[in-house]
């Protein structure tokens, strides 16, 4: 840790305890730690974000995983294991004809 980082916490842990610190920054900090959380406010300090779901940050992978395991004649298995409709899996399978990454 830094001297700068030390002393960062000290006061942190102070304004904490006062209340004197955004909710935000304090659930970041009990979260992912003192650090992480000083480089998300280096990095991203005064910007607005937006942060999707889990699923949504991975539904590209997803997608692409649907495409790989497709053999022609697995839509019920498929729409099974990804719980998706049939209209929705044939919507992922033909963008994946279009989109090569």
């Amino acid at each position: 840790m830094t001297p700068e980082s030390a002393f960062l916490e000290e006061i942190t842990e102070a304004a904490t305890m006062e209340c004197a610190m955004p909710p935000l920054v304090v659930e970041l900090m009990d979260l992912i730690g003192f650090d992480a959380t000083m480089a998300l406010l280096r990095h991203y300090g005064g910007a607005t974000m937006y942060l999707p779901t889990v699923a949504h940050a991975f539904r590209g992978l997803r997608d692409q995983r649907i495409r790989a395991e497709f053999d022609g004649t697995n839509y019920r298995e498929l729409q099974m294991r990804y719980s998706l409709t049939r209209s929705h899996l044939h919507k992922i399978l033909s963008e994946g004809k279009h989109c090569e990454r």
